[in-house]
């Protein structure tokens, strides 16, 4: 059995930890784009809602929407 003392400690520590892992879930649903790829033709960048894509010749990026899979 765990002494008092480090009863405190862990619960502050667990805590701590499941904080933090409902912040980086909030974070990471929240970002539209996590994909970032430009090369010479053009941009490309992609998230967990859409993706769009633009090239050198287009002024306007071409975004969809991706749906539930």
């Amino acid at each position: 059995m765990e002494p008092a003392e480090t009863k405190p400690v862990i619960l502050i520590t667990g805590w701590s930890l499941v904080l933090g892992a409902i912040l980086l879930n909030v974070i990471a649903i929240g970002t539209p784009y996590w994909i970032y790829f430009s090369s010479i033709d053009g941009v490309i960048y992609a998230g967990l809602w859409t993706e769009c894509a633009k090239t050198l010749l287009s002024i306007v990026a071409i975004c969809s929407e991706l749906g539930n899979l």
